[in-house]
């Protein structure tokens, strides 16, 4: 229903469901309320009240608006682009938290083109040209272009597929399934899914579990019915199925949504109609006046109250175990301790430091290599963190052909080499991963498992397993007088129990079970593909390395249980984490480039160390900490998607739930008194475009030592510091933009 009757080129209309069709024009669209789900190019694009959305000439498209949608549309006729076959891609919508500059500038524009259409004063027409003539300038200016694939299938939609559509539009609460079309409309159903996807982009189970959701929520919104009965009326087996599909697609549950839709709707004004009340909806997007309005209205505001003397936790030491390749120990070992503090460094793939060779009949080994990394480590003021694992007796095998009595004994005269050399190794942490981790079957490595009781001189015996066992609950070295060793498990977290009871435990069939399912391996696939993603997004590869770090210190703050120590792997050069850990994206998480570049998430770390171990406050954003009468306050700002990465959530595309662009903690900081400095550090999207624009560099390039050293001075967080006299209250305000990281010290003088 289109409403507005103005000689603006711009039409604003409420969309309830259009059918596919081939869209004739360049289209933006800039959703006012509401919200509207264009389905094109094989993929569903949910855009949410305020956000625009760019559709090429030539695609195939349907539009579906849910309940209060009021949509504009502005049709542009770009002729050059189209004998140039060419297509503007758009990952994602335009929004105030996603490429907010182009946002900012076509909002206005369009804004305006509706006003002066609407108002129709003395040279509107004029005017309105000149504002189309922008909005095509921007699009060419800041939104890429690729070359458009001309289907010839796309020119019209046959009858045949109309037909399906509808069939599927009026059947979609039935089973129906594949076979069921083919079999109603006559055609073979290889042939039906072809055609489908050929020339709409997306399969028929796709566009059936669209149109099954669609109707769901409009039930959800409209009826007090069950979520069994939704799901059933819909199509839906059983609403765990239900439950499954909606979650996926739109981050939350049924149940979740229903009662958020009655929150927001018990809150919303009634909907109005006509120009002037659309030119209210568009005010504040060209109103001078309003922009103050409109950034707060933009901006996430928390307001706390935090008593500076109260201890409310402590911050629990999460131990970082660095894992660096061989070449690199000398360069950076000195600079992680003395910067960040790092203390443990992982000594893994022992067979292959051993210098191992094998004779017909014999093999013999020297340790003078490992001797010589353990130096390293131990002359950079850190500690070995030593690793056995099942790859370890596969390599021996392979050298020297010899089976688990020999390399029982191999690791007996290790363990006598270790106590010679390194008498005080006490304090040495050793890691054993007794599963075969990296195939289809759960699988105990027995020769693994036979080494743990040589290493009794080491205090800290860590024996891996997939989940604690439950004895770990009630371990008491009292009681058990058995020696205490630890159990780490697959989120890094170490719990004690007793020696005998941690090696019965190991041939448990349980573990093995959760060891076949490969979750660390599946979910560790998709953190890779959402990256690759987000580094291919036109807007976020601008500071990729800026949102890994933001999903650090997210997890730093959310992730982890406090009473319990971690033993957390750190790739500092793309050493891979695991045996089992793809090294793509070990590269994509390493804290220096592999030229040597420090990288964002270098001051992740730098950051959460430096915390103080008395928290005075902390929530999902920000965490204070203290120290005597100093204070370390550390704040973020994370996008959805990274949140979700978080949560191991795997929500396909990006999130459907608002985001502001920018959160503001205004904290009443009681019970300061005296001079105090404050030093503030700054990481985020503006700081990284300003280092780029100023100290660009491809990480694949050969860099010299100096170049290396300046890039690194140059890449620092921004600084800022001034002094102030406190006496009892302070109000602190921290703004932090979207994927912007903050820290501030606050040091007293007096």
């Amino acid at each position: 229903m289109q409403l507005n009757q103005s000689a603006s080129p711009a039409i604003v209309e409420t969309i309830e469901k259009t059918e596919f069709h081939v869209n004739e024009k360049t289209k933006i669209l800039f959703v006012l309320s509401g919200t509207l789900e264009v389905l094109t190019e094989g993929k569903m694009i949910h855009l949410q009240t305020g956000e625009i959305y760019l559709v090429n000439a030539g695609e195939v498209v349907c539009y579906i608006g849910k309940e209060h949608n009021l949509t504009m549309s502005v049709q542009l006729i770009l002729l050059p682009l189209e004998q140039r076959k060419e297509k503007f891609k758009l990952s994602r919508p335009l929004s105030p938290t996603y490429n907010e500059s182009l946002y900012d500038k076509l909002t206005q524009c369009l804004a305006s083109i509706f006003v002066e259409g609407a108002q129709r004063k003395e040279g509107f027409t004029y005017i309105i040209d000149g504002f189309i003539q922008r909005l095509v300038g921007l699009l060419l200016r800041y939104v890429p272009r690729e070359t458009a694939e001309v289907n010839p299938e796309n020119i019209a939609i046959s009858d045949k597929t109309s037909a399906i559509i509808d069939y599927i539009n009026d059947h979609y609460q039935e089973n129906l399934t594949l076979g069921k079309l083919a079999e109603t409309f006559f055609i073979s159903k290889y042939y039906l899914a072809h055609l489908f996807k050929k020339q709409l982009g997306i399969s028929i189970g796709q566009y059936l579990q669209e149109i099954r959701l669609l109707n769901s929520v409009r039930m959800l919104e409209l009826t007090n019915k069950s979520i069994l009965d939704i799901a059933l009326q819909n199509g839906f087996p059983t609403s765990r199925s239900f439950n499954e599909a909606f979650k996926k697609k739109n981050g939350i549950t049924p149940q979740v949504f229903r009662k958020l839709h009655h929150e927001q709707w018990k809150e919303s004004e009634p909907v109005i109609e006509g120009d002037q009340a659309i030119i209210k909806l568009l005010t504040p997007y060209i109103s001078e006046t309003d922009l103050i309005s409109t950034a707060l209205k933009r901006t996430h505001v928390i307001h706390r109250s935090v008593d500076m003397r109260e201890i409310k936790a402590q911050l629990k030491k999460i131990w970082h175990v660095v894992k660096v390749r061989e070449e690199n120990l000398a360069a950076f070992l000195p600079l992680v301790k003395k910067q960040i503090g790092f203390q443990y460094v992982a000594v893994q793939q022992l067979v292959e430091k051993f210098d191992l060779s094998a004779e017909v009949d014999s093999w013999e080994t020297s340790f003078n290599k490992v001797e010589r990394i353990l130096k390293q480590i131990l002359d950079a003021g850190m500690v070995p963190y030593l690793q056995i694992g099942a790859a370890d007796y596969d390599r021996f095998k392979q050298i020297t052909g010899k089976q688990q009595q020999e390399f029982y004994t191999l690791f007996q005269a290790f363990v006598y080499f270790l106590d010679a050399a390194f008498p005080e190794n006490d304090q040495w942490v050793i890691e054993f991963r007794c599963f075969y981790e990296f195939t289809d079957k759960g699988e105990l490595c027995e020769p693994i498992r036979m080494l743990i009781p040589l290493f009794s001189s080491i205090e800290k015996v860590l024996i891996h397993f997939p989940t604690h066992p439950l004895e770990t609950r009630h371990y008491d070295a009292k009681v058990s007088g058995e020696k205490k060793v630890f159990s780490i498990d697959d989120m890094t977290s170490v719990k004690p129990i007793g020696l005998g009871t941690a090696l019965a435990s190991l041939a448990e069939q349980k573990y093995l079970k959760i060891i076949e399912k490969n979750e660390n391996m599946i979910w560790q696939s998709i953190i890779l593909k959402r990256m690759t993603e987000l580094e291919q997004d036109d807007y976020y590869q601008q500071f990729p390395q800026l949102i890994y770090a933001n999903l650090m210190i997210w997890t730093f703050f959310n992730d982890f249980d406090y009473q319990t120590d971690f033993y957390q792997p750190v790739s500092l050069d793309g050493e891979k984490l695991f045996t089992y850990f793809p090294e793509e994206l070990a590269n994509k998480l390493a804290l220096v480039s592999p030229r040597g570049v420090i990288r964002d998430s270098w001051f992740t770390y730098l950051f959460s160390h430096s915390l103080y171990s008395d928290v005075v406050f902390k929530n999902e954003y920000c965490c204070i900490t203290k120290k005597n009468d100093n204070y370390r306050i550390l704040a973020i700002y994370p996008e959805n998607q990274v949140v979700d990465l978080a949560n191991r959530w795997d929500v396909e595309g990006e999130s459907t739930y608002h985001q502001q662009p920018m959160i503001s903690l205004h904290f009443q900081l009681k019970g300061l008194n005296g001079q105090y400095q404050i030093e503030k550090q700054e990481l985020t999207p503006e700081v990284k475009r300003q280092q780029k624009e100023y100290m660009d560099y491809q990480e694949d390039v050969i860099l010299s030592w100096e170049d290396v050293t300046l890039i690194n001075q140059f890449m620092q967080p921004k600084r800022s510091m001034k002094r102030l006299d406190v006496s009892e209250d302070y109000q602190l305000d921290v703004a932090v933009p979207l994927l912007g990281i903050m820290m501030i010290d606050l040091k007293k003088i007096k």
